[in-house]
């Protein structure tokens, strides 16, 4: 896995710089998709290109959601 280039994508990186302060780490997988990593925490996966505002939002609240439950 390789960590995240938003370079130009200010979307993808607000939502990166939100992760890593909640202590996600972000990876980028084969794919082309973003998975954000945190020991104890379920790992989230997102897209790396949003089609609608919604996409970032629907991340961050998953993030919000793995970071208050753990590995339930």
């Amino acid at each position: 896995m390789n960590t995240v280039k938003a370079s130009g994508n200010k979307v993808l990186k607000d939502l990166i710089k939100f992760a890593n302060s909640l202590g996600f780490a972000a990876t980028s997988t084969k794919n082309g998709h973003i998975k954000f990593i945190k020991e104890g925490c379920q790992p989230v996966f997102t897209s790396s290109t949003f089609s609608c505002a919604h996409g970032a939002k629907n991340a961050m609240s998953d993030i919000k959601r793995s970071n208050t439950f753990g590995s339930v």
